[in-house]
């Protein structure tokens, strides 16, 4: 996270530990991803990468991929999924703030920021100095593809959801997670608290964790990304690579860095 979070209980590992836990299958969205970076090239960077589930997807499928994230816990789970890999094909790792990270070649085919990432920068300001850096990073003609989540119109009250594991957990491992979420319209500001419960076997563990995303108009995106310099804006409705349209089960943009 970039500031915006609060862990209260126990620290960033246990949340490194289960984060994937939480999240569906991954395949179809790997593979949409794969389709949309071979369009440009092979040198691939995934920021904010977390525990690196993209990156090492697209490494299995041959790209050159770089993970960067400023959560050293989330790299920690990475280097260890990515040790089931060839070493040759293992992405790099870097820990690094994508508001001013300095990678140490700046030729990258794509630039990938997946899931609702993007919306952890919260202000004009953080947005632009990513976008700026990522553009740096990427070679005349390369592209960037990111993820959203679209704002609402109408504010939303709190509410809450008690949740399990997405997918199979060890026999000895019970998860459980608590969610109380809200949004402000005016503020384009989803915040959640998060309080997940782990057990293993007579041992529990908790820990709790409170984070704001930023929420984002279609028009509002086009005008990020062009105030930054990306030309070729498009958006897509689904990891077919269809074009978006209004009630889309995804909201991916795709924009490149103009050739001259």
């Amino acid at each position: 996270m970039l500031g915006n979070g609060v862990i209260r209980g126990t620290a960033y590992d246990l949340r490194a530990e289960t984060f994937d836990y939480f999240l569906p299958d991954r395949s179809w969205e790997i593979a949409g991803w794969a389709r949309l970076a071979r369009r440009y090239g092979k040198h691939v960077v995934e920021w904010m990468c977390n525990t690196g589930e993209l990156s090492c997807g697209l490494a299995r499928r041959s790209f050159q991929v770089i993970g960067v994230d400023l959560v050293p816990e989330m790299l920690l789970v990475a280097e260890r999924r990515a040790s089931a890999l060839p070493p040759k094909q293992r992405p790099h790792w870097v820990q690094d703030d994508i508001r001013d990270a300095a990678l140490a070649r700046r030729d990258k085919d794509v630039a990938i920021i997946a899931g609702d990432i993007f919306g952890q920068l919260l202000t004009r300001s953080d947005q632009l100095d990513a976008l700026s850096t990522i553009w740096r990073h990427l070679r005349p003609g390369g592209a960037l593809a990111l993820t959203a989540r679209r704002a609402p119109r109408e504010s939303i009250p709190a509410k809450t959801g008690i949740y399990g594991p997405s997918r199979p957990t060890p026999a000895e491992l019970t998860l459980r997670k608590v969610v109380r979420q809200r949004y402000d319209a005016e503020t384009q500001l989803l915040t959640t608290h998060e309080r997940v419960e782990i057990r293993r076997e007579d041992h529990q563990r908790h820990f709790e964790y409170t984070y704001s995303l930023r929420l984002f108009h279609p028009d509002e995106i086009v005008r990020l990304l062009t105030q930054a310099g990306f030309v070729g804006i498009g958006m897509f409705g689904d990891y077919d690579l269809k074009p978006w349209r209004q009630g889309a089960r995804e909201w991916i943009i795709c924009a490149e860095r103009p050739l001259t």
